[in-house]
């Protein structure tokens, strides 16, 4: 399933912006004082305001191809630091025939990259690749 776009509530959107933009390469289709949409792939990535006290902390997840996996993993680890769990940087998941990597973006969301299987691409090149990302939500 692919999301047309994920709408999140966030206080940092200048701190996103430059996160996204500038660190990752996502193009910013849309920048305003109250909204910042993000193009990723064919999924768009939106960001509000939020109205609380709080901000709320997202998982959400971007799918890419799992011949990808090992360079968009090297290619994320040139940019920001991976999470870990121990030593490990990266999970298997069995049933998904999936490896996934997570990162924190610049409002403390956890970034997920999920290298399935069953997608697969003939280009080795992730950044080159930015374009197949399909946001996820998780």
């Amino acid at each position: 399933m692919i999301i047309a776009r994920v709408m999140l509530c966030a206080n940092q959107l200048k701190k996103l912006k430059k996160f996204y933009s500038e660190v990752l390469g996502f193009e910013v289709e849309k920048e305003s004082s109250d909204e910042l949409i993000l193009k990723i792939g064919n999924s768009k990535l939106a960001f509000k305001p939020c109205a609380l006290n709080k901000t709320p902390v997202y998982h959400f997840a971007f799918t890419i191809p799992g011949t990808l996996f090992k360079s968009a993993k090297e290619w994320i680890q040139s940019k920001v630091p991976l999470n870990t769990e121990g030593e490990d940087d990266e999970v298997y998941f069995e049933f998904l025939n999936a490896r996934s990597f997570y990162f924190y973006d610049s409002a403390g969301n956890v970034v997920e990259f999920i290298g399935r299987n069953s997608c697969i691409s003939r280009k080795e090149d992730f950044p080159l690749m930015m374009s197949l990302i399909s946001a996820k939500l998780i």
